[in-house]
């Protein structure tokens, strides 16, 4: 199930993942945060910075888990080597996405 349409761009150290349990759920928590070095471990402070910008993608099964970690990392192979593999589907789908995303605000 898909609840809204956000457009997330990570690389330059603004965008906070977490991953954590919560009712026998695995919960990823995607946030924007203030910029830092990509990597760095930093828990976001919720208290502080509030909910409203945060992504939450909750997982019912370790497997949608793993499919998630496989599509993740036949991307960075593609990216490691420079290899788009149906870029022009790819593209014309964000592309859209980023629209509805932009009309939205």
């Amino acid at each position: 199930m898909i609840i809204g349409k956000s457009y997330v761009e990570c690389g330059t150290g603004d965008v906070g993942v977490l991953g954590t349990m919560c009712d026998d759920y695995g919960v990823l928590i995607i946030k924007e945060i203030e910029p830092r070095a990509i990597g760095s471990l930093r828990t976001p402070n919720y208290e502080k910075e509030g909910h409203d910008s945060s992504i939450i993608m909750r997982f019912a099964s370790q497997e949608s888990i793993d499919s998630v970690i496989e599509q993740l990392m036949q991307m960075k192979r593609c990216m490691r080597h420079g290899i788009e593999l149906n870029a022009n589907d790819t593209r014309a789908c964000l592309n859209q996405l980023i629209e509805e995303v932009k009309r939205n605000k």
